[in-house]
């Protein structure tokens, strides 16, 4: 009875693992099953994975992966060697991974979620307190209501 009820609760996590990972879901249930997988990995000695592969979550999803083939960053799943910046697995001989979240070639510098040339005169990187925007050296920061900002021509 006990193996049959395991048996179930995998089935039915490995299902809602599909959903959760295919629709994107940020919701509840899906946080019930990431808290979930973890306890039942746990109950089970590890062996969520088959053979050889190991365990890669985040709060949200488990997932499975090759050690020999593959790194895991945070939850997310690269080839071996290869870094994760958010979502996006990067090459790090080629690329950095900058705090807004901008994956630029090396040497660039990174604002906010963009990338830019450091030599480049024409733009300017604006901190607006909660974020950064790359904007023309001639413009400011502006922002619709309490929404988005913007790059708008400065005010003489």
């Amino acid at each position: 009875m006990l193996r049959q009820t395991i048996l179930l609760i995998l089935v039915s996590l490995a299902w809602l693992q599909g959903k959760c990972r295919t629709l994107y879901l940020y919701c509840p249930i899906c946080i019930v099953y990431a808290k979930l997988s973890h306890f039942v990995v746990g109950a089970i000695g590890g062996r969520f994975c088959p053979a050889g592969k190991k365990i890669c979550s985040n709060e949200i999803f488990t997932v499975c992966y090759d050690p020999k083939t593959e790194d895991c960053w945070g939850g997310v799943v690269c080839k071996l060697g290869e870094r994760a910046c958010g979502s996006t697995c990067y090459n790090p001989n080629e690329k950095v991974c900058h705090s807004g979240g901008a994956l630029c070639k090396i040497g660039e510098k990174g604002c906010g979620r963009e990338c830019y040339d450091p030599n480049d005169t024409t733009k300017n990187c604006i901190d607006y307190g909660w974020g950064d925007i790359l904007c023309g050296v001639n413009q400011t920061n502006c922002q619709h209501g309490f929404g988005e900002m913007y790059c708008c021509d400065k005010k003489d």
